[in-house]
C-alpha cells in the first residue's frame, strides 16, 4: 500500500509539472538598470571569378538598460551603449575592407549617448526615439534597430507555456539580411530561477520581399537559438543565435548594365548575455 501510495504522487507530480504554464514575459522594475554583453561574430565569403573572398567580422557591445517609467505593461527604457569594439580580417588586399577602425569610428557619436525605446512586456518595440544627427552617423535604419531589439524579444508569450509546448513567432528582419523569419520556439525547461528555451528556423529566399536588399531567391537559411532567461524578470541570461547561410546573390552591375551571381555564405553568431 505505502508503494502504491508513493507511485501515485511520482505520477500526480509528474503530471503536475507537464501541465504547469510558464508566462514568459518581461517583469521589469522601474528605477533598475539592466546590462546586455552582445558579441556577433560574422564569417562571409563571396566568391568573385573564381577568387575567395572571406572577410570575418567581430563586434562586442555593452549596453545599459535603465527602467525609467512602467505604465500598462510598456516600458520607458533609456538605452546606452556603454562600450563597442570590432574586429576585421580579411584576405583581400583593400585596405578600405581590411581596416577595422573605420566603423568603430563611425559609432562613436553614439557610445554614451542615451536613447529613448518603449518596450511591451511581451518584446515589441512600440517606440524608438534616436535624434537626426545620430542617425546620419549610424550603418543602420530606425526601422533596422527595432527589429534587432525584437530579436530576442520574439520568444515572449502572451500566454503561458509547457515544458515541450512549441510556439512560433514571425520576425520582419534578420539584421538587414532576410526580410521574413517564422520561428518556431520550444520550452525546454524551467527552474525556481530560469527558463530555457530553443528555437529553429529555415528561410527560403524565393519568398523574399525585401526590394531594399540584392535579389535573393535561392538563398537558404537556418538558424537555430538557444535562449536563456531570468524566469522573475524575463531579463536574458545567456543567449546564442546560430545562423548559416548560402545561395546565389544576384546584384545588377550598373557600369556594364548586366546581373552579377556570386555564390554567398554566411555564418553568424550571435550571444547575449547578462554582465
Amino acid at each position: 500500500m505505502k508503494k502504491l501510495i508513493v507511485l501515485v504522487l511520482i505520477i500526480s507530480s509528474a503530471i503536475y509539472s507537464q501541465a504547469q504554464k510558464e508566462k514568459i514575459e518581461l517583469n521589469l522594475s522601474k528605477g533598475e538598470t539592466y546590462k546586455l554583453n552582445i558579441t556577433d561574430v560574422m564569417s562571409m565569403n563571396t566568391p568573385d571569378n573564381g577568387q575567395q573572398n572571406i572577410v570575418d567580422i567581430i563586434f562586442v557591445y555593452n549596453m545599459s538598460c535603465k527602467v525609467v517609467d512602467v505604465q500598462d505593461s510598456i516600458y520607458d527604457i533609456e538605452m546606452k551603449i556603454d562600450s563597442l569594439s570590432n574586429k576585421k580580417k580579411s584576405n583581400s588586399k583593400s585596405d578600405e575592407i581590411n581596416n577595422d577602425k573605420v566603423i568603430s569610428k563611425m559609432m562613436e557619436p553614439i557610445i554614451g549617448k542615451v536613447f529613448n525605446l518603449k518596450l511591451s512586456s511581451t518584446g515589441i518595440v512600440n517606440q524608438i526615439n534616436i535624434d537626426s544627427a545620430t542617425l546620419k552617423v549610424l550603418p543602420y535604419t530606425k526601422k533596422t534597430i527595432k527589429e534587432f531589439f525584437e530579436m530576442i524579444p520574439a520568444i515572449y508569450t502572451r500566454s503561458g507555456v509547457s515544458i515541450g509546448e512549441k510556439w512560433t513567432a514571425d520576425m520582419k528582419s534578420y539584421f538587414g539580411f532576410f526580410p521574413k523569419i517564422k520561428t518556431t520556439y520550444e520550452l525546454k525547461e524551467a527552474s525556481n530561477n530560469y527558463l530555457i528555451i530553443t528555437g529553429l528556423a529555415n528561410y527560403n529566399g524565393s519568398d523574399s520581399q525585401n526590394k531594399s536588399i540584392p535579389d535573393m531567391t535561392g538563398v537558404t537559411s537556418t538558424i537555430t537559438s538557444f535562449i536563456k532567461i531570468n524566469k522573475k524578470t524575463g531579463w536574458i541570461i545567456d543567449a546564442k543565435i546560430n545562423q548559416k547561410a548560402k545561395g546565389p546573390v544576384s546584384s545588377k552591375n550598373d557600369k556594364e548594365k548586366t546581373n552579377v551571381n556570386n555564390q554567398m555564405t554566411v555564418d553568424l553568431e550571435i550571444t547575449f548575455r547578462d554582465k
